[in-house]
């Protein structure tokens, strides 16, 4: 009989979770819950940040490539400014590739009437071209938030080369 007492006695005493206990459980996982949503919103937002400044820079990249390319197959010898060049392609189409003010890179195609402009890469904080007299040059930079990164390219008209 004594034996039951004592299992009834210590099963009332142990039922349950006391408010006590009820509380420091909740707020230990409502801390843990809100320690993984700080770090998903923040992963998130690194993905995006990196998505967008690697698209920039791919369509950066292309441009340059495909003005140089555009550069090398010219019918004659491009025609440069230190913001845009005007340039006739090997398919005699003229094409002005330039720099807006408004952080953009665009192409105007002529073939075209009325003539079309298309941008080519965004977030270009800057972009100039050269010329030597002998090849063209580009160089351009890229920003999205606290990242930058220059790049560069250029090009020898392949008509205005004299082989020897």
């Amino acid at each position: 009989m004594r034996s039951t007492m004592r299992n009834s006695s210590f099963s009332r005493r142990r039922r349950g979770l006391s408010i006590v206990e009820t509380m420091i459980s909740l707020s230990i996982s409502s801390s843990l819950l809100v320690a993984v949503g700080a770090a998903f919103v923040s992963s998130s937002k690194a993905i995006e940040y990196n998505d967008q400044f690697s698209r920039a820079v791919q369509a950066a990249r292309v441009s340059i490539n495909q003005i140089m390319t555009e550069v090398r197959r010219s019918s004659s010898y491009p025609t440069v400014f230190g913001d845009h060049i005007d340039m006739m392609t090997y398919n005699v189409e003229h094409r002005i590739y330039a720099y807006l003010a408004n952080q953009t890179l665009v192409i105007t195609r002529e073939n075209v009437n009325p003539w079309i402009t298309n941008t080519i890469a965004t977030n270009v904080t800057a972009c100039t071209f050269g010329d030597d007299g002998k090849s063209v040059t580009m160089s351009v930079t890229v920003q999205v938030g606290g990242n930058s990164v220059v790049l560069s390219g250029s090009a020898t008209p392949r008509r205005s080369v004299v082989y020897q």
